[in-house]
């Protein structure tokens, strides 16, 4: 038999696998994944009772799918354990607060991964209450699992601007299109349905006006599998246009929501968020707006497919900036992870 810390952590990477099941139609909200599970008796195992993830706006929150599936069920939830990768909320929204249906059921004990990062939710507030309903509260069980998950949500409440990731096609020699800026395609076709995913995730697809003028893109996820799920809303797109040069005949326009900024970077970022309700951007541009949102750190991370091809000089390199005198005036970023797609590579990095 698991021993409880053991056992927490299973649970709890139950529910953030559930969770995950939201991740192309659950935004603005957070994914939520939550296991009822009754504790084993004279050391029996503990068995799954109930289970259920938040899946879209306006809809059930997890809590609730889970403790309907075990009244379905015909399973009683009285002294049950609930396990939620996020605090259960304690205001009132578009849904009651889970945390009352869970005082109602009469858990014996709420684990969670981290608190709910909501400021209208002050912090410890679940706790607080769950603790003088008279229900144990054990948190911080892979917080660090949860807070990666939803690090979209995290960043549009806690620094008002949606997480930024940069898509980036380039050549082994770090080149994103030739001089007379064709690109398509640099990368193989595997690569790009691989990428279909983050744009699937996204709230947004950022890009500039010399992408708009030279690329013509529409900016839409074009794959069945995402396209067809209930629920699934495609990314606005969004167009960085200082000069306010953009013309209404561009592909861009043929999906309503296109929205069209000339302010500053940071302050589109911020409108994103707070207007808008975009936890996650795609940035899929050339290498002037991406190097412009590098020298004002507002990229989260890097994605970059990297085909095994050269393009030769005067092809339009990735970096803009310097040229630098020092080595110790170089950008540095963290390898997170790198894997193979088709005859090219994935790499992931963040800055250091």
């Amino acid at each position: 038999m698991l021993d409880l810390f053991a056992q927490h952590q299973t649970f709890m990477h139950k529910a953030l696998d559930l969770a995950l099941e939201g991740q192309y139609t659950a935004r603005p909200n957070p994914m939520v994944g939550c296991v009822l599970v009754q504790p084993g008796l004279d050391n029996a195992e503990p068995q799954v009772i109930g289970q259920g993830f938040h899946a879209y706006p306006g809809g059930p929150h997890a809590e609730i799918v889970a403790l309907n599936s075990a009244k379905s069920a015909g399973l009683s939830t009285i002294g049950a354990v609930a396990y939620i990768n996020l605090a259960p909320c304690c205001h009132v929204g578009k849904t009651p607060p889970c945390i009352d249906a869970l005082i109602e059921a009469k858990v014996s004990e709420v684990v969670y991964a981290i608190d709910d990062p909501n400021p209208i939710s002050s912090p410890n507030l679940a706790e607080k209450l769950l603790t003088q309903a008279g229900i144990k509260v054990t948190k911080g069980i892979l917080a660090e699992r949860a807070s990666k998950l939803n690090q979209g949500f995290i960043s549009r409440m806690q620094r008002n601007r949606p997480y930024v990731r940069a898509k980036v096609a380039l050549s082994l020699d770090g080149n994103m299109a030739l001089k007379n800026y064709q690109s398509q395609w640099i990368t193989s076709e595997a690569a790009r349905t691989h990428s279909q995913h983050f744009r699937a995730v996204s709230g947004a697809i950022m890009t500039g006006m010399g992408t708009v003028v030279f690329d013509d893109p529409r900016l839409t996820v074009r794959q069945d599998r995402f396209v067809k799920l209930e629920n699934f809303k495609q990314p606005v797109s969004v167009v960085f246009d200082p000069n306010k040069g953009i013309t209404p005949d561009r592909k861009i326009f043929d999906k309503s929501g296109t929205l069209v900024f000339d302010q500053p970077l940071s302050e589109i970022l911020s409108l994103l968020a707070t207007e808008h309700q975009i936890n996650d951007v795609l940035l899929e541009s050339g290498p002037g707006l991406l190097n412009q949102l590098i020298d004002q750190n507002l990229i989260d991370e890097l994605i970059i497919y990297l085909a095994p091809r050269l393009l030769g000089k005067d092809a339009m390199n990735i970096s803009q900036f310097g040229p630098l005198d020092e080595l110790s005036q170089s950008k540095d970023w963290v390898f997170q992870k790198c894997e193979q797609v088709g005859d090219d590579m994935v790499i992931f990095a963040t800055p250091k």
